[in-house]
């Protein structure tokens, strides 16, 4: 393994249980992960909307996972029932969801090539002649309602499952404040619109000056766009959220 993130100091904001395969990748290429969520991921309070959607897999043309936190939540419930691996054809909004569903045994027909987002889905051909499919979306709560909305203009009939919650942790950001103002940190990277915005908030007013003053790494040109609004000067995209992908764009800035 090479050196290349070697003087490096990187913040990770992915939730607790989802941030150690980066972590351990920027270590392994010789860098600094500071480990800092602003997000954290819990179950849905209630479980009784992902049971019936797996009840009404049969009836259902089509299901879209927006990210793998909707898969695992999902899967939880779908051991009780032998209806998930038939009638609909399972798309993913990305790679890392891609996967998470694959390991599960559900083959994924519907991918974008390109943005790894409510756009990129789409831009998929399954999703541009979807008059009179029904359709589940399976996200967290307060998802974007791009997705649906575009799908019930295109004519298909479309439900919401939400099946975890993202809530802003309760950390003290008293350490990540005094790394930023004294120039230590080199790169922070973000994988949610959500995240980046709890990612400032938390920062509060103190640190928002050198917080957007730092290089952001992002993976979708949607949050790219969220960084700019809230002032981020400089902003790298990685071409996708999965771990591998987020590397490559931290090596590459060198």
């Amino acid at each position: 393994m090479g050196n290349e993130l070697e003087g490096r100091t990187i913040v990770v904001t992915r939730p607790v249980n989802q941030a150690e395969g980066l972590c351990k990748l920027i270590e392994v290429h010789g860098g600094t992960a500071f480990r800092f969520p602003t997000q954290q991921i819990l179950p849905p309070e209630d479980s009784g909307e992902i049971d019936e959607a797996l009840m009404d897999f049969p009836e259902t043309d089509i299901a879209l996972f927006v990210s793998p936190n909707a898969v695992e939540y999902t899967m939880l419930l779908a051991e009780a029932h032998d209806e998930l691996l038939e009638g609909p054809v399972f798309g993913a909004v990305g790679r890392t969801t891609k996967k998470a569903l694959e390991a599960h045994g559900i083959e994924v027909a519907i991918l974008p090539e390109e943005r790894f987002d409510s756009e990129g889905m789409l831009a998929t051909p399954e999703l541009n002649d979807v008059e009179g499919k029904t359709i589940t979306i399976f996200r967290g709560n307060s998802g974007r309602e791009l997705l649906a909305e575009t799908l019930e203009a295109r004519g298909a009939e479309v439900s919401y499952v939400e099946c975890y919650r993202r809530v802003k942790p309760k950390s003290d950001p008293s350490e990540l404040l005094e790394k930023l103002n004294s120039g230590e940190i080199d790169t922070i990277t973000v994988t949610s619109g959500e995240g980046l915005e709890n990612l400032v908030e938390m920062a509060g007013d103190e640190g928002r000056d050198a917080l957007t003053k730092t290089e952001l790494t992002v993976v979708s040109p949607r949050i790219a766009e969220i960084a700019k609004e809230l002032g981020f000067a400089s902003i790298t995209t990685a071409e996708g959220a999965a771990d591998e992908r987020v590397l490559i764009s931290l090596v590459n800035a060198g």
